[in-house]
């Protein structure tokens, strides 16, 4: 039987909800990694961890690196730079069944197995674009990526932003989801990133931040659902100018509330928001069926994974290095299933 504790994470429940989920923490890991940072981590069916350091401020500082299910590092897996099997910008890793780690840079996906070995590249061509985001279905036999493929050329005449490949061959098969009108109208196309993930039904859910919006999409149908994001104390970047200056970009971005993350089951989505210049995160619960059943809950760190048992994975910086703390999220599946579909 395993210790459960109760998380220094508190989730505030909407009016309504009577049993409001809350977070337990089940484990924290304290990592061998005193330096650098983590954009997200993710867990195998052993517990070993894939953690994927991007800090684009300082580019060299990029990483995929493995540790084993107690912190203990392992090894680093490829490296950083602009050749055949190196990455330059990391977006999301990912693991197959096989255990082989799947990482998207731009304009390619790297494969590695988990000695570090290079097993191949993917370059996106045919139709090509930059791939921010990465998902694999391995049960249905395929794997997406999002990024923005331009519709008419321009891409501020909007873009298909999802991408559905065939796993076997790596084939492309169809597109997703156009650029919200919303981002157009309000200039905020300098501030785009994507997130995707696939619940274990086959559902896409697809964050086009800074939109307070999560889009789920049904691949056989092609139906697409905006769920919204609301809160209490975060609001979405206002308009930008047509024309704005770098800096002045930078400025906005940084004061801004940001999504950062999307994490979806098939009972919850799980959205956190980064509170301007990097002072924290808060966490959003959505239903399936949309409605929000947690509004701005503090939470212990960045939100970076989930375990193949559905808890959040949690990454905060410690007197000596960063930890892992790995929440149950109770309650959470049956208010889910209420209103669920």
């Amino acid at each position: 039987m395993r210790l459960v504790m109760v998380a220094v994470c508190f989730l505030i429940a909407t009016p309504k909800i009577v049993a409001a989920p809350r977070l337990e923490q089940v484990r924290r890991i304290d990592l061998q990694k005193p330096a650098g940072g983590i954009a997200q981590v993710v867990v195998n069916s052993s517990g070993m961890l894939v953690v994927r350091d991007a800090n684009y401020r300082q580019e060299a500082s990029q990483a995929i690196e493995l540790f084993d299910s107690s912190g203990r590092f392992l090894r680093k897996i490829g490296e950083f730079g602009k050749g055949p099997g190196e990455y330059f910008r990391l977006f999301q890793v990912r693991l197959d069944s096989k255990g082989y780690i799947w990482a998207a840079d731009r304009a390619k996906i790297l494969k590695f197995d988990g000695n570090g070995k290079l097993l191949g590249e993917i370059l996106i061509q045919n139709p090509g674009y930059s791939a921010n985001a990465l998902a694999i279905d391995e049960p249905r036999g395929v794997f997406y990526l999002a990024g923005c493929m331009p519709r008419r050329v321009y891409l501020n005449l909007g873009c298909d932003l999802i991408h559905r490949y065939s796993f076997a061959d790596n084939r492309y098969i169809r597109s997703y989801l156009g650029t919200d009108p919303e981002a157009m109208q309000k200039n905020l196309l300098p501030f785009e990133s994507y997130m995707l993930d696939v619940d274990e039904a086959g559902r896409i859910y697809a964050a086009d931040a800074p939109l307070f919006k999560i889009f789920r999409v049904d691949p056989n149908t092609a139906q697409t659902e905006a769920l919204i994001v609301k809160s209490r104390v975060a609001t979405a970047p206002h308009a930008l100018p047509e024309i704005i200056e770098p800096a002045a970009s930078t400025a906005a971005f940084e004061n801004s509330y940001f999504l950062d993350n999307v994490i979806a089951t098939n009972a919850w989505v799980a959205v956190s928001i980064r509170k301007p210049r990097d002072a924290g995160f808060v966490l959003e619960i959505l239903a399936p069926d949309g409605r929000q059943i947690v509004t701005d809950g503090e939470c212990p760190g960045r939100l970076v994974g989930k375990t193949a048992d559905g808890h959040l994975v949690f990454a905060a910086k410690g007197p000596s290095g960063f930890a892992l703390l790995e929440c149950a999220l109770a309650d959470a599946d049956a208010v889910g299933r209420k209103g669920g579909r």
